[in-house]
């Protein structure tokens, strides 16, 4: 095996294409977060393998910085795979550990307190900030729209799939070099052959270039999707397109009726709309049919789904839901809705809502049918009500 010196200055060439393939190719172009924390990476593993390096000229403070360095790579890792499931991750989560590590290896150094676990610490933080990247990775996975359709989600799959593969690889080998230090140290032969420095640049930089393939593959997933997202979206609510939301409410009654799954499905629909547009212009009617998917989208969970159907009607398939939850969730969009007229002088236009249990044994079209017909009677009633279709009230 090549020497650590060797491999280390090797490993800058490296994590220096992985970085311009992720910044120029992708982070650029696309301001994903995702492709910026791995850029993040790359430098932050490159810098700190060059200041090993410079042991000679900087002496323990050179150990020092590579250290943090090191362990702050691993933490955009984990910044990269959160950022990837739609989490924010604030930069200053992520150097505190680094700063540790830092102050531990000039501590180990001075010989200031004997026996200070310098390398251990490296080890622990490194290898913990991948464990928190594969976690979050293994979660994507299960995230819907990744266990749907061919082509591009496919080929996501398969990059996601890829990155948790080698993360949890490299997780599992920062592991046994924690276990092998501690327990046989730092000079046994199973540490300085296997698990050593040697070892572990090339394991981070075989990983490295995993990452270069995901992050191509996940920068077509990121155009395609928000294309796709598009296509799928109403314009002026920001909700559901008719089409879109058939085929997804289709897709979780299919689910439901395997997984026994509760689904309530709602239809609003706004009370003498004709007259707002007639009387205050049809702006005023697009306002009011934008305050209301705001308030939708604020409130809904990410299993439910929210559609506008046509005009001023809408569809709602609520998840894990009963009739009384149903009918709380209307009563929070009303409340949501009518909070976005506070400083108009045009009160918010009322609302009507029919409810219907999703029955495995129903198809969608007649499950609308049942709710837009519980819709009807609330609009016979007086309108500005939730009614809940006969069958279950």
């Amino acid at each position: 095996m090549l020497d650590v010196e060797t491999l280390r200055a090797i490993q800058p060439v490296i994590t220096a294409c992985v970085f311009a393939l992720a910044f120029f190719g992708t982070y650029l172009p696309t301001r994903a977060p995702y492709a910026g924390w791995w850029s993040a990476s790359a430098a932050s593993a490159g810098i700190g393998s060059i200041t090993h390096l410079a042991i000679d000229s900087w002496g323990d403070l050179a150990i020092a910085v590579g250290d943090a360095l090191t362990v702050g790579a691993a933490a955009c890792v984990w910044g990269a795979a959160r950022s990837l499931s739609g989490r924010r991750v604030a930069a200053w989560w992520l150097v505190p550990a680094p700063l540790i590590v830092a102050a531990i290896a000039l501590v180990e150094a001075h010989g200031d307190v004997a026996g200070m676990p310098g390398t251990l610490a490296v080890i622990l933080g490194t290898g913990g900030y991948l464990g928190l990247a594969a976690w979050s990775l293994r979660g994507l996975l299960r995230h819907r729209s990744l266990r749907r359709g061919p082509g591009t989600l496919h080929a996501a799959r398969v990059a996601i799939e890829a990155m948790v593969a080698s993360t949890s690889i490299i997780v599992v080998f920062y592991a046994v070099r924690a276990v092998v230090y501690v327990t046989l140290g730092p000079e046994h032969v199973l540490y300085t052959h296997w698990t050593g420095p040697e070892a572990t640049i090339v394991t981070v930089m075989l990983f490295f270039v995993v990452v270069t393939y995901s992050v191509t593959e996940l920068s077509h997933l990121d155009s395609s999707l928000r294309w796709r997202d598009r296509a799928m979206r109403d314009d002026l609510t920001g909700l559901l397109a008719r089409g879109a939301f058939m085929d997804l409410a289709e897709e979780a009654l299919l689910h439901a009726s395997g997984g026994g799954r509760r689904l309530v499905l709602v239809a609003a629909d706004f009370d003498h709309f004709k007259q707002l547009n007639d009387t205050y212009g049809h702006a005023e009617g697009d306002r009011a049919l934008r305050a209301f998917g705001e308030a939708c989208r604020g409130l809904l969970r990410d299993d439910d789904l929210a559609g506008r159907i046509g005009g001023e009607e809408f569809e709602l398939l609520l998840a894990e839901t009963d009739l009384a939850e149903a009918r709380q969730v209307c009563e929070r969009l009303v409340a949501a809705f009518a909070r976005s007229y506070d400083d108009s002088a045009i009160a918010a236009p009322t609302v009507s809502f029919g409810v219907a249990v999703a029955d495995p044994s129903i198809p969608l079209p007649a499950l609308i049918a049942r709710a837009d017909a519980a819709l009807y009677q609330a609009k016979e009633q007086g309108r500005d009500r939730v009614v809940i279709a006969d069958s279950e009230s």
